[in-house]
């Protein structure tokens, strides 16, 4: 006990620490149950942690399943290696009042990541699952390392081993490799794959089954892509997002998870959710000072930002802005801008968006879910892949735009 105290001392957090001396183990247990926390109000969830040099201690906490499963709480089991948690190992986790739905599950990831010994030290370890789902984790992705996806073997490998190219959190880059991680912490923190977690958790209550999920060679599911599901089933999964994880009165995904991930993911691309794209009402595309000078701070050609400023201006249409870039630069303008804004972290122009009042997701070939929550309508459109494929006809790019007006 002694030590204990001397470590928390240590290591400068608040953790409160306290002893209970009972005749067993099972009547301690029963005992830490009745407490309330340090804070007043009662508990929620019980960790255990286990050495794998002492695996018979994984039997004692095991012995107390009912008892806990009983009142309710949420049991988690830490094995750990003799690495260990212990002294000035930090991990941060930031809980509000509304996140109690998903509190204990985020104690758990944090557990997780902080053991992994890839991502202890250096960049990495800056990096959140967040950064993962608003694609801001900063590792590496260009046409090389996508040339590497799809010949890789090992998805989860290919992204641990990925290089950290800009500071986690600070330039949004969308990034299917990163993605593909939250595969391996679902399987770390439910001890199932995802493919089977979400199966058992939320396809078979929902009466979704004859899906298909993609899979790397090691036989991990893929997340950036892969999903195999009829198109009735995919509108179902469009409208318990728009009842806000409620499906048939039971509540499968708390309703805050849902506020969240339909809000901006971060300040760098307004129109990203968390996995989501955010539809504005409207989009104003600007070239201006502000722009000009982004683009001389991003190292962009000097000639090529002459040009542009030539351009300056506002344009509430993508066609009219694109009409411009082709009188300024010719018919092959989107080489152009491509060879000179390739690599620079910086967009063409500055953009304006109204209000946010749809969110959709969008797949290879043209596939759509789009919500539109305020007009109460979920629209799916799916495609086979074909030989006698067009991109630019069988896309369908207008597909959210004429849904959208089918409800005035």
């Amino acid at each position: 006990m002694l030590l204990l105290l001397h470590l928390a001392a240590g290591s400068k957090n608040r953790v409160y620490l306290d002893t209970i001396i009972s005749p067993s183990y099972t009547s301690a247990i029963a005992q830490v149950i009745q407490l309330s926390g340090i804070s007043g109000k009662g508990n929620n969830m019980m960790l255990f942690e286990f050495s794998q040099s002492n695996p018979e201690s994984l039997t004692e906490a095991l012995s107390t399943h009912d008892i806990i499963y009983a009142t309710g709480f949420d049991l988690c089991i830490l094995s750990t290696s003799y690495k260990g948690f212990g002294y000035k190992k930090q991990i941060h986790i930031w809980i509000q009042p509304d996140d109690f739905d998903n509190a204990n599950l985020m104690i758990l990831l944090g557990y997780i990541i902080l053991g992994h010994p890839e991502w202890k030290e250096g960049p990495k370890s800056k990096i959140q699952l967040l950064h993962l789902l608003n694609h801001t984790s900063g590792l590496n992705t260009n046409r090389q390392a996508d040339n590497r996806l799809d010949s890789s073997e090992d998805f989860i490998k290919l992204a641990l081993d990925t290089k950290v190219v800009t500071p986690p959190g600070s330039r949004y880059t969308f990034n299917p490799r990163a993605v593909n991680l939250i595969s391996a912490i679902v399987a770390k923190a439910t001890g199932k794959p995802l493919d089977t977690y979400l199966q058992e958790e939320l396809f078979t209550p929902m009466g979704i089954t004859g899906m298909e999920w993609a899979h790397d060679k090691a036989g991990a599911p893929l997340v950036m892509a892969g999903l195999k599901i009829f198109p009735e089933d995919l509108a179902k999964l469009g409208v318990l997002c728009l009842q806000q994880g409620t499906w048939q009165g039971k509540s499968l995904i708390g309703k805050p998870w849902f506020e969240r991930c339909f809000a901006a993911g971060s300040e760098m691309m307004p129109t990203s959710g968390l996995l989501w794209w955010r539809v504005p009402s409207s989009t104003t595309y600007v070239i201006d000072e502000q722009q000009l000078e982004a683009y001389a701070k991003a190292g962009v050609n000097d000639d090529f930002v002459k040009k542009m400023a030539s351009l300056q201006g506002s344009y509430s249409r993508r066609s009219s802005f694109f009409a411009v870039l082709k009188g300024g630069f010719g018919e092959d303008w989107q080489a152009t801008v491509n060879r000179n804004l390739a690599g620079k972290g910086i967009r063409l122009a500055r953009r304006e968006y109204g209000s946010f009042f749809g969110y959709n997701a969008k797949g290879n070939l043209g596939q759509y879910l789009v919500i539109y929550p305020k007009k109460n309508l979920v629209g799916v459109r799916m495609i086979a892949k074909s030989s006698v494929q067009e991109t630019r006809r069988d896309s369908f790019n207008n597909f959210g735009d004429l849904l959208r007006h089918l409800i005035p």
